[in-house]
């Protein structure tokens, strides 16, 4: 598991997002997890978590 972001609540470790993505997801969960103390969110993309071959096919 890597560390935590040292700003807001992504990490896109697999570059799939673009900035104003992070931005704009940063924003949504830094006003709902004011609102709770119950559940936290928080976002992590990983180019691939090792194991056989992916399923999925880029682009789908």
């Amino acid at each position: 598991m890597p560390d935590r972001p040292l700003d807001g609540n992504v990490l896109d470790a697999a570059a799939v997002l673009t900035t104003a993505q992070e931005q704009e997801l940063n924003s949504l969960f830094d006003e709902r997890n004011v609102d709770t103390d119950m559940a936290r969110v928080a976002v992590l993309t990983v180019e691939n978590v090792g194991g056989g071959p992916s399923r999925i096919t880029p682009g789908r």
